[in-house]
């Protein structure tokens, strides 16, 4: 593995989607610049129709690219500044000081995800960590164990890099 900068920080994992996935959103953008750009070219050719079909396609393509650009952006980014997790609506930026813990979420829902738990209790979870992105990022699901509870390679890349911090191999490097 390239150790990466990110900011002040090195890199020493990130959890995304895979290439290939990325590939397909950017297809199903071009399917949806289509599909949705053919009523507007039509309405704009032909004069004819209501006027509220350019614009209510205008709106439903915005928000269709929206979702998939956002949500092809996910992250989870372990570095020596601390744990950087993207996801739909926001980033977090955990600075090493901060994290107390890191658990793997056993809720159905989010069965083996990776739970960075703050000095104040908070629990923040990044979904992309979860078992069943596992094949999305990449990574194999049987990393997390026959019952896809046990620590996958985000939660222990991040155990790594926190016990590093401890053993203060990182010296004082901002978040990112």
């Amino acid at each position: 593995m390239t150790l990466q900068r990110h900011g002040a920080a090195t890199v020493l994992y990130r959890a995304s989607y895979a290439r290939w996935l990325r590939v397909v959103a950017g297809a199903l953008a071009v399917v949806a610049v289509v599909g949705f750009g053919a009523p507007i070219r039509a309405w704009l050719v032909s004069d004819r129709g209501p006027d509220w079909v350019p614009i209510f396609s205008a709106v439903m393509l915005v928000i269709l690219l929206v979702i998939i650009w956002r949500g092809s952006g996910q992250s989870f980014v372990v570095s020596t500044g601390g744990i950087v997790l993207r996801g739909w609506m926001r980033t977090v930026r955990i600075p090493w000081a901060e994290v107390a813990a890191i658990e793997v979420d056993d809720r159905s829902l989010s069965l083996g995800q990776t739970v960075v738990v703050t000095r104040t209790g908070r629990r923040i979870g990044s979904p992309i960590t979860g078992a069943r992105f596992a094949f999305r990022r990449g990574e194999s699901a049987a990393d997390h164990g026959p019952d896809l509870r046990q620590p996958a390679i985000p939660t222990r890349a991040a155990r790594a890099a926190q016990e590093r911090h401890r053993r203060g191999e990182f010296g004082q490097v901002p978040a990112g």
